[in-house]
């Protein structure tokens, strides 16, 4: 089974169209979207993290809310039947929403957007850094961590979207991504993203650290609210 996993805050319009664009692809797939409601530094690893946590798909797949593609990848074949890590894509054409033949801007090899790891190997690495805020640079942090070499020759769409990031943020994570090699990746990660069940409902409240999320699920995705 397929988990795939999405990071997300205040772009309504744009999830409709991703959960879509998944269920059109992926019909089987399991998706959870991990959705940050307070007004703080995007946390995106960690939210990475509570999503895997709230996940039971053999193969993990971690996509932007504003990634958008044409066709569905083997991605069991990618991975090599569950055994390494990759990039489905090597090609990145920037787009306005709904105008997916006139790029803006082409990027190649981004070590972010969507890649896959398998489960066993996403617990080995301790899943994502917690220590990165905001955007830029948790995405080469899991590249390194899981030794993501592995591309295939596919091209996504991004859909263009105002920066979310400042230039303090971005040098912050640089910064955080050059001493990475120094610090035990067993002791930044998923381990250190714990999980305390607080109410057994269907609506389950849960406490992740010293966050607060509230799980809805229905038949088309889980939505975890991190408050």
């Amino acid at each position: 089974m397929l988990s795939i996993i999405c990071a997300y805050r205040n772009r309504t319009k744009r999830l409709e169209n991703f959960i879509k664009n998944c269920k059109e692809f992926y019909p089987n797939s399991e998706i959870i979207i991990v959705e940050q409601k307070n007004s703080y530094y995007f946390l995106k690893g960690q939210l990475y993290n509570i999503g895997f946590n709230n996940s039971s798909g053999a193969l993990l797949a971690f996509i932007d809310v504003d990634m958008y593609f044409d066709k569905a990848f083997n991605l069991q074949e990618y991975t090599q039947k569950g055994t390494i890590g990759c990039y489905p894509y090597t090609t990145i054409h920037q787009v306005i929403d709904g105008s997916v033949l006139k790029p803006l801007s082409i990027w190649k090899n981004s070590p972010g957007g969507f890649y896959v790891i398998p489960r066993q190997m996403y617990i080995d690495v301790n899943g994502h850094s917690n220590l990165y805020i905001g955007f830029g640079w948790e995405d080469r942090d899991i590249q390194q961590r899981a030794n993501l070499t592995k591309r295939y020759d596919n091209m996504l769409y991004h859909i263009k979207h105002p920066m979310g990031h400042s230039n303090k943020e971005l040098k912050r994570n640089e910064k955080i991504f050059t001493t990475a090699h120094l610090r035990d990746i067993q002791l930044d990660g998923l381990k250190q993203t714990t999980c305390e069940c607080l109410v057994e409902c269907s609506d389950q409240v849960k406490k992740i650290n010293v966050s607060v999320i509230n799980v809805v699920s229905d038949f088309i995705y889980k939505n975890l609210l991190v408050i």
